[in-house]
């Protein structure tokens, strides 16, 4: 039936590949985007340093003595 109908086959091919890519995009942004750093033993003036340049990125930094651990 849809060999007959060239125009409804390529329709709905479309449609599934819009459908798979809106998927895989709100996956990639809600689960895999987001990423996470530890930093353990990092001088005041390294993690400022650091702190400062994750500050427009979507890193989250977290902070670590040696002793806490």
């Amino acid at each position: 039936m849809l060999a007959k109908r060239p125009l409804l086959s390529l329709t709905l091919a479309l449609a599934l590949l819009g459908l798979c890519t809106g998927t895989a995009w709100f996956a990639y942004h809600h689960y895999l985007r987001s990423v996470r750093v530890a930093l353990v033993g990092f001088r005041d003036s390294d993690w400022a340093l650091w702190r400062d340049a994750a500050a427009d990125t979507t890193y989250t930094l977290h902070r670590y003595d040696r002793e806490t651990l």
